[in-house]
């Protein structure tokens, strides 16, 4: 977009989020974000745009349990900024990826400089590996979901079942970062992990191998001191599942 004041820019970036958003814009709800300023020529505005249903049923959902929304977020920009809270030695010209796995979908940003670059969802989740082994192994999906996590024994048998699905899911993170690659000329150097399906017991080594690139799980409540009465075992032991929450709870 070309430089302009930002109520200038709320009001022209709905002539253009038509260009871009899967639905009719009177349906939504659209905002923006200037991300790169330039000192002349365009500036690089992230769009955001969501419907104004589903937003209206989430309002809803809160106010049957008596609580007010303060802030509607998007999932993969909340990630972000719980990401950003922590002190990782990422170097700022680096390019890193975020990747948030959940049950039925999981997000990625690819990110530079604290600035995101390229978000996208991905129609894959922990689901789709509970199924698989449920399926393959002819068990129930609470005996499918326990195997995902701890295969002990059977796991040989666990990683021949999961394999086909885990390389789908790969080839669809290396067609993002293919993407990225031929748009800026830079590739991802390192991926961090969370979510849920993150606790997949051997999802961080294959992402690695079939990659290529270092891949990491880290901890959004990472120097964050929580009260001893608000302490939970669970919690502590799959913090990656609380990164969205995190970063929800850090905006201002």
């Amino acid at each position: 977009m070309p430089p302009m004041k930002k109520e200038e820019l709320k009001s022209a970036i709905k002539f253009e989020a038509e260009k871009y958003i899967p639905f009719k814009i009177n349906e939504s709800i659209v905002d923006c974000a200037v991300i790169e300023k330039a000192s002349s020529g365009p500036q690089r505005v992230l769009l955001v745009a969501t419907k104004k249903s589903d937003a209206g049923n989430l309002i809803e959902l809160f106010k049957k349990v008596g609580m007010d929304i303060n802030i509607i977020d998007v999932d993969s920009f909340a990630l972000l900024n719980a990401f950003h809270r922590l002190k990782t030695g990422i170097k700022e010209d680096s390019t890193y990826a975020l990747l948030n796995i959940g049950a039925k979908f999981s997000n990625m940003n690819i990110a530079a400089n604290r600035s995101v670059h390229f978000t996208r969802d991905l129609l894959w989740g922990g689901q789709d590996i509970t199924k698989r082994i449920e399926d393959a192994m002819n068990i129930s999906a609470e005996e499918a979901e326990a195997l995902k996590h701890v295969p002990g024994d059977k796991r040989e048998d666990v990683v021949n079942v999961i394999t086909p699905v885990l390389e789908r899911f790969s080839s669809q993170i290396r067609m993002s970062f293919d993407y990225y690659e031929s748009q800026s000329g830079k590739g991802v150097d390192k991926l961090y992990i969370s979510g849920g399906s993150s606790y997949l017991f051997n999802i961080v080594d294959f992402l690695q191998d079939s990659l290529g690139v270092d891949t990491l799980m880290w901890d959004p409540f990472q120097d964050i001191i929580v009260a001893d009465g608000a302490r939970d075992k669970e919690v502590e032991g799959i913090p990656a599942l609380f990164a969205v929450s995190m970063g929800l709870a850090l905006r201002k």
